[in-house]
C-alpha cells in the first residue's frame, strides 16, 4: 500500500487510499485516524463479504486483523513521511 497518501491542506489532515477507495479528512491526525479505522473497517468488510464471499465468525477476525494491518502501514507513513508528505498543498 505506497500509494497511502496523506497531506494537510487548509488546516485540515487529509488522507487518500485509492486500493480502499477511501479519502477522509480531520482537524488533527489524532482524530484522522479514529475516522480512517472505521472507514477501513467497512471497506474491508465489504470485501470480506461481498468480494471473497466470507460469512460467520471469520469477517471479524479478519476485518480485525486487515484493519490493523492498515492502520499501521498509515502510521509508519506518518512517520517516515512527516515532512514530505504532510504539508500544504500548493
Amino acid at each position: 500500500m505506497d500509494d497511502i497518501k496523506i497531506w494537510r491542506e487548509e488546516g485540515w489532515y487529509i488522507v487518500n487510499i485509492p486500493a480502499l477507495g477511501i479519502v477522509d479528512q480531520a482537524r488533527t491526525l489524532k482524530e484522522l485516524k479514529k475516522e480512517l479505522k472505521e472507514a477501513i473497517e467497512l471497506s474491508i468488510e465489504s470485501i470480506i463479504i461481498d468480494e471473497l464471499k466470507i460469512t460467520g465468525k471469520k469477517v471479524s477476525g479478519l476485518r480485525e486483523l486487515l484493519t490493523s494491518a492498515v492502520l499501521n502501514r498509515v502510521d509508519t507513513s506518518i512517520s517516515r513521511k512527516q515532512g514530505k508528505i504532510i504539508e500544504a498543498s500548493a
